[in-house]
């Protein structure tokens, strides 16, 4: 008759569960664990140099921001005092055809 062993078995000694399994079973099982964790300190250390990453990008995009800003004050100084030649232009031509005007008085 054929007999198949039927491994892993379990048993209850003391209150404790017991797993009996065969050699083979327990260094397959211990070989899954450590591949486990080889890939877990690999997707760790692949989250690190995104987070890593992400950090860098976010502190450029501040520097960027910061700069935008920075530019965006000084396009708004220009076109202030732009303004304000173009102001000054039209009242000193204005000045300058009222005199011319006051001439022929």
């Amino acid at each position: 008759m054929y007999s198949q062993s039927a491994y892993p078995i379990q048993r209850i000694e003391n209150k404790d569960t017991v797993v009996v399994m065969t050699l083979a079973q327990a260094k397959a099982m211990n070989e899954r664990f450590i591949s486990l964790n080889n890939e877990i300190k690999k997707l760790k250390s692949e989250k690190e140099l995104l987070v890593t990453d992400v950090a860098v990008k976010d502190s450029n995009n501040v520097l960027v921001s910061l700069h935008n800003k920075e530019l965006s004050n000084k396009v708004e100084e220009l076109r202030v005092k732009k303004e304000g030649v173009w102001s000054l232009s039209a009242f000193l031509g204005w000045a300058t055809l009222v005199a011319i005007l006051n001439q022929y008085r």
